[in-house]
């Protein structure tokens, strides 16, 4: 299968984070708390699944350097700007790939890849114009930290898939070493033990993080970098088409945004 397709599934998953976010927050729950959460369901399913090999040094390089940081940056992200703000933060990651994968990796810098690269970023823009309110420092700091993290991730992924490891060892084996970066938020906020609560982080643990990262892996390690990063740009279309499916109105910016993001993670290759 076209490692794209695993990648835009992987995206498309991480979509729904928003949703299944807002049923925990209704219950009670912190970011905080539902971050850790999320990390500790994951991680322990990496580790039934994995055991020993969540040891590796390179793992937990990935999980303490990289996955960790991206969950807390990207939350607090969220907390400072808002969820449009910081999806935009987020995805200046493709371009930040691309050209690292050229000076490291030594990936081509192709003028499709190029073109693709400024078709799905200006549909990441467009689907999230409509929350937009304003920037500020604080907001765009931990903007790019999620956005430096999550170019981490792709790069050191391909990197040791290219040294053979598996997909389930790169996708899954950092899980644990992130979660132990957000166990102190179960500590530091409350919430509350209530059935919204239960549904939400379980599927936010094994769908958004076990699974997703799983899949992701695993379509890293049938394309270049470079194209993995342009592709991930589904995810926040994927969000605007989750919305339009509940009702909401995204109006014609969103819909054209998310055609366009479609439309480059198409040609990325």
């Amino acid at each position: 299968m076209d490692g794209r397709i695993y990648i835009a599934a992987a995206a498309f998953l991480w979509g729904t984070i928003g949703v299944a976010t807002k049923v925990a927050l209704a219950a009670g729950a912190g970011p905080g708390s539902i971050g850790a959460f999320r990390a500790l369901i994951s991680a322990l399913l990496a580790l039934a699944v994995l055991r020993e090999r969540v040891l590796d040094r390179n793992l937990a390089v990935m999980g303490l350097l990289f996955t960790g940081p991206l969950f807390l940056t990207y939350m607090f992200s969220v907390m400072v700007s808002g969820m449009a703000v910081a999806a935009v933060m987020l995805y200046t990651a493709p371009a930040i790939v691309i050209v690292l994968a050229y000076l490291l990796l030594g990936e081509r810098m192709t003028c499709r890849r190029v073109l693709a690269l400024v078709l799905s970023g200006s549909g990441v823009i467009m689907t999230q114009l409509p929350g937009i309110g304003g920037f500020n420092l604080e907001g765009v700091l931990f903007g790019m930290g999620s956005s430096l993290a999550y170019s981490g991730i792709i790069l050191m992924a391909k990197k040791l898939m290219t040294s053979g490891y598996s997909a389930l060892e790169v996708g899954l084996g950092p899980q644990p070493w992130s979660a132990l970066e957000l166990v102190p938020f179960l500590i530091s906020e409350r919430y509350s033990i209530n059935p919204s609560f239960v549904a939400s982080v379980l599927y936010l643990g094994i769908f958004t993080s076990f699974v997703a990262y799983y899949l992701h892996a695993r379509g890293i390690g049938k394309v270049e970098a470079g194209t993995a990063g342009i592709v991930s740009n589904v995810e926040p279309a994927s969000a605007v088409m989750i919305g339009v499916l509940m009702g909401e109105d995204v109006g014609l910016t969103g819909l054209l945004g998310s055609a366009l993001v479609i439309a480059g993670a198409a040609m990325a290759g």
